[in-house]
């Protein structure tokens, strides 16, 4: 393949394109903090917290808040480049964040607030809208995560004082009236209108949304949860009762927006074909209404309210409740299944708008249970985070050894390996062609196998859904980068095939067609499993993700180390052998010198002679050193320079495929805990 600078160039500028868009994906955090970060409020691009206390102040413009009431919020201290603010009550987070210049930006459903940028600041102002249905005396509290420097930062900072959340006060005037916003006292205060919001009877303080795991559960009812410490963020249950089953569902809902929960009956652990009742929040109103997973999309029935029946549902402190009548038979409609069969459960929860659901984010993956699930009998059961799928294992599996291992080394050994081997010829072929072939050969056959298992898996093509989760909009360009990379894997060695002789007069076109496509494929499947890495199917931790960069940053340093270091660790060898050939020409000089005035050597032949064929051998080695370095040919000693950086390439990249092999594989991922999440 070509060796050329512009070679290099080229390579060198696509590899660092690669590695700038794989530090976007992992290190995002100029621009604000990832979602990831929506749970535990935490970077991850640096050590563990400061201990110290913090230089920073969260301070609140007013003590007590009213329903749908805004407040503004003040961070102040030492200069600092990144923060992230959330309210809560308890252990939710409630209200909902609002920017006032472009120093912020809301994430989390705008549950909370974080920078715009990395620039420096000495404070960041803010306004916090709360809900319009918490408790009279709930306690708020603005929770902050402030970063000074890349490694430096303090999490857990509380505002000064807590917020109250007070139906009316002496000191808020109440909203109302004809206007549509009112000014308290407090000018950073701004009052919207307010929703009514119906109190329980009987119900005395205490925090918003809270739902207790039910201890009927598994005695009297059967049901599917994920509670966690007697805390729960949805309860499913339900009860045999004849030709139907008698259905609750509950569901903390996390703000004062309309939200949806819904149950779906699998016949797998995985989202597709799958019979889905759900309970949607409309106008103050909860509806109960049938749909059908079809792949990854969710569709509406014709008849929305097809084997329902006795439904009802409402909204109250923070809950979003609904029962119903499934009947278990309904032969008419075949995408609402029979429920005298065992199914897998899972739930699914999300936002709604004027009654519609807005898909749920794939960033976390519904729960499902573990098994099969009877429900004519009493069951307890807790949801678990979909398992790995084993066919997804394979793919990945099989894409990694391909790409990052066996078409590493083959095309770096295209490139370098022609001179370093130049005596092993095994079957009549060099070696450096052996290794090019094999690998790249094996590399086609493994990409087309997990392309296969992949269509097996998605019953065809894959296709991700665009609306994946904050920062997440590079999925969907994993199947279509996949695909890709399958033709022009399968395209390159029939090009191979057909390729001119060594001395043909078009064989160049060969030879830079065959390495662009080839090289043009190695960086598109790098790209797809940097992606394929970061979807939530793979259960990939972090580390994966950092030894992928670290692989990228590696190829980097090899090509510029395999084009640059060979010459200089020569040099000081050259330059002693050319003081001795030096040397030894002077002494040459003095002897013919010397034979000229009459000189003879001690047998009696002339030095003259036997000279003159020295000089003529140096003169013989100083044209063909010309001739090498006129054509840029390395010496052999920095031929053996490069054998063995190639050697140490090649142990490398098997260190770095199984290491990347071994942190996916073995990784067990630890179950998201959705009662933890606010």
């Amino acid at each position: 393949m070509p060796s050329s600078s512009k070679t290099l160039a080229g390579t060198l500028t696509v590899l660092i394109g690669l590695l700038s868009h794989c530090g976007h994906v992992a290190h995002a955090y100029s621009s604000g903090a990832p979602s990831s970060a929506c749970v535990t409020m935490l970077p991850i691009h640096g050590p563990i917290a400061q201990q110290v206390p913090s230089p920073y102040v969260v301070n609140v413009s007013s003590v007590e808040v009213l329903p749908s009431g805004t407040v503004t919020v003040t961070i102040s201290g030492d200069d600092f480049k990144g923060f992230m603010v959330t309210a809560y009550s308890s252990d939710f987070a409630v209200g909902t964040m609002v920017p006032l210049n472009n120093q912020a930006k809301v994430v989390c459903n705008a549950l909370s607030i974080t920078h715009t940028g990395s620039a420096l600041k000495p404070n960041v102002t803010f306004q916090w809208t709360a809900p319009g249905d918490m408790f009279e005396g709930t306690l708020i509290n603005f929770k902050a995560t402030i970063v000074k420097e890349r490694v430096i930062f303090w999490t857990g900072i509380l505002s000064a004082e807590p917020l109250v959340y007070v139906e009316t006060s002496p000191d808020l005037p109440q909203s109302g009236g004809t206007s549509n916003s009112t000014t308290t006292n407090d000018p950073g205060s701004v009052l919207l209108p307010t929703a009514t919001t119906t109190i329980a009877p009987g119900k005395t303080n205490q925090f918003p949304g809270h739902l207790a795991s039910d201890t009927e559960c598994g005695k009297s009812k059967a049901c599917f949860h994920d509670c966690e410490a007697g805390k729960c963020t949805f309860i499913v249950s339900w009860d045999d009762d004849g030709d139907v089953i008698v259905m609750s569902m509950t569901y903390r809902v996390p703000d004062s927006n309309e939200h949806w929960v819904a149950v779906g009956f699998s016949k797998d652990q995985e989202m597709g074909d799958d019979s889905v009742t759900e309970c949607i929040m409309h106008d103050g109103e909860v509806k109960v209404q049938q749909s059908y997973n079809d792949g990854m999309d969710n569709k509406y029935l014709d008849n929305k309210k097809a084997a329902l029946s006795e439904q009802s549902g409402k909204l109250e402190d923070g809950l979003l409740h609904c029962t119903f009548h499934r009947k278990k038979s309904y032969p008419r409609d075949p995408l609402i299944f029979d429920l005298n069969n065992d199914y897998y459960l899972m739930v699914a929860v999300g936002e709604a708008l004027n009654g519609i659901k807005i898909p749920h984010t794939f960033d976390v993956l519904p729960p499902v249970s573990d098994h099969r699930i009877d429900l004519q009998a009493m069951e307890n059961v807790a949801g678990e985070e979909p398992p790995t799928n084993v066919l997804v294992q394979i793919h990945g599996a099989l894409m990694i050894i391909s790409w990052v291992m066996l078409m590493s080394i083959g095309i770096t050994t295209a490139k370098y390996g022609k001179a370093m081997f130049p005596k092993i010829n095994p079957f009549g072929v060099n070696i450096w062609f052996q290794i090019h072939r094999a690998c790249l050969v094996t590399a086609a056959v493994l990409t087309v196998i997990a392309v296969l298992i992949m269509a097996v898996q998605c019953k065809g093509y894959c296709q991700i859904p665009l609306i994946a989760g904050e920062g997440k909009n590079h999925w969907p360009l994993h199947p279509v980068l996949g695909l890709l990379v399958l033709v022009l894997t399968v395209i390159n060695p029939i090009m191979a095939l057909f390729r001119p002789a060594p001395k043909a007069a078009n064989r160049y076109l060969f030879t830079w067609s065959h390495w662009g496509v080839g090289v043009l494929a190695w960086i598109l499947a790098s790209l797809a499993i940097f992606i394929g890495l970061d979807l939530e199917k793979s259960h990939a931790p972090p580390e994966a993700m950092h030894a992928m960069v670290a692989w990228g940053i590696y190829h980097i340093l090899f090509l510029v180390a395999m084009e640059t270091l060979p010459r200089p660790l020569c040099k000081l060898y050259n330059t002693v052998s050319e003081i001795t050939v030096q040397r030894g020409k002077v002494y040459n000089l003095e002897r013919v010198h010397q034979d000229n005035l009459g000189c003879v050597s001690e047998d009696g032949n002339s030095v003259l002679a036997l000279e003159s064929v020295d000089l003529g051998d140096m003169t013989k080695q100083m044209k063909e050193e010309e001739e090498r370095k006129a054509k840029k040919e390395l010496t052999r000693e920095e031929v053996k320079v490069q054998r063995a950086m190639l050697l140490f390439h090649y142990a490398a990249i098997l260190i770095f495929t199984f290491t990347l092999l071994l942190v996916v594989y073995l990784y067990t991922p630890p179950l998201h805990s959705h009662a933890d999440h606010w």
